[in-house]
Parts: structure tokens; sequence; C-alpha cells
């Protein structure tokens, strides 16, 4: 498939499953920036990624990563979403 195509599978199919309930779950997660490639998230990040890309499990991650232009870890993305909530609630209390 076109990266372009497996990008919006990613961003529509698998983002949602894998972010669900990050508002609650997120807090509650270790931030050690140092171990963030063995967090359950991005094991699941980078396992979905070679599936897409169709490349062997040895692939190294970060060419996978880079292919579907995907630096960012997922983490950060969970973190800007406990962030949003935050300001919705404090934006209801008002």
């Amino acid at each position: 498939m076109p990266v372009d195509i497996v990008k919006k599978i990613f961003n529509f199919l698998y983002l949602p499953v894998v972010v669900y309930g990050s508002e609650v779950w997120s807090i509650y997660d270790k931030d050690d920036n140092n171990w963030w490639e063995k967090d359950i998230i991005e094991k699941t990040h980078i396992s979905l990624c070679k599936q897409d890309l169709g490349v062997n499990k040895q692939c190294p991650n970060v060419a996978c990563r880079n292919e579907l232009g995907r630096l960012v870890p997922l983490k950060e993305l969970a973190d800007l979403i406990v962030l949003k909530f935050w300001i919705h609630l404090e934006n209801q209390r008002k």
C-alpha cells in the first residue's frame, strides 16, 4: 500500500483505539523519557507501523517511524489529550 494510505489507516483506525481512555490512564503512566520505547503503547505503535509497512520485526524502529512520519511518541499525544480534557473541564466550571 502507498504510505499516505497507511498513514490515513493508522490515524483513523488504530490511533483512536490506542489512545482510548488516555485521559485516565495517561496520568498514571510513568514519564520516563529514557525508556519511552519500552512502554506498552509504543510497542503497540511500532508493531502496527511495521505490520502496515510489511517489514520484518528486525527492521529498525526509527526507520519505520520515519517512513510513516511518526517521530513523536504516542505518550506525548496522550499527554496532549489529557491537557485538552483538563482545559475542557476548567471551561465547564465557569
